[in-house]
């Protein structure tokens, strides 16, 4: 996606249910209309976190399902991008549209892209998440991975959020997974590469969960 200095127009949000918090501006150096969504920071972040019942979501094919906190903090959200990148799209009509999260925001910023993709479908359409958590079942990870959408998932090192929800609960990563290991990023194959991050299930650590490609996270936003 690319470093988003220079961002400008920029309108940050907070939904007062989940807590989802980010903010959206146009980059002219990217030709870009970014969407930045935070991670886990507050109660209600946790809460939606927690709530990983899965749920039918058949937009995405029959017997698709979705972790239901995932995609209750998208659905609350949803109106406002949708409503801000209408606006910016009629303005900027060859910009790409970049969406971005870290953690649960990565959960939703995956969910976001498809919302924005079926929604402005002659726009192209980028997700990069870090962090991301596994958001549906593989009904759910085969959709994304056959929609014309630019996605890298990021995960550094053991991470232990995205080992989670387990795979025994019916959860499944969709491709684009790019693997930071002992300082270098590479690109895996698939949805669970035994060789990238798949490899790290046993060895989880919180820590790793804080920084990815040399960047730290924090929860200001």
């Amino acid at each position: 996606m690319g470093g988003t200095a220079g961002t400008k127009d920029v309108t940050v949000f907070r939904t007062p249910i989940n807590g989802i918090k980010g903010y959206m501006g146009v980059n002219d150096n990217l030709r870009s209309l970014v969407i930045v969504f935070r991670g886990t920071v507050e109660p209600a972040n946790i809460a939606a976190d927690a709530n990983g019942m899965p749920i039918l979501a058949s937009q995405y094919g029959a017997g698709a399902m979705v972790h239901a906190g995932f995609a209750g903090a998208n659905a609350e959200v949803k109106s406002q991008v949708q409503a801000w990148v209408k606006s910016k799209v009629a303005q900027h009509p060859d910009y790409k549209i970049s969406v971005t999260g870290h953690s649960l925001g990565g959960a939703v910023a995956i969910l976001a892209g498809l919302d924005l993709l079926a929604a402005f479908p002659s726009a192209k359409v980028a997700v990069t998440t870090f962090g991301e958590p596994r958001v549906g079942n593989r009904v759910f990870a085969n959709f994304v991975d056959a929609q014309k959408m630019e996605v890298a998932r990021v995960v550094h090192e053991d991470d232990m959020v995205p080992q989670t929800p387990p795979p025994t609960a019916g959860y499944r990563h969709h491709s684009g997974e790019v693997y930071e290991e002992l300082g270098k990023a590479y690109k895996c194959v698939g949805q669970e590469d035994l060789t990238c991050s798949a490899k790290r299930a046993l060895t989880q650590n919180g820590l790793a969960h804080m920084s990815a490609l040399g960047v730290m996270f924090g929860g200001a936003c």
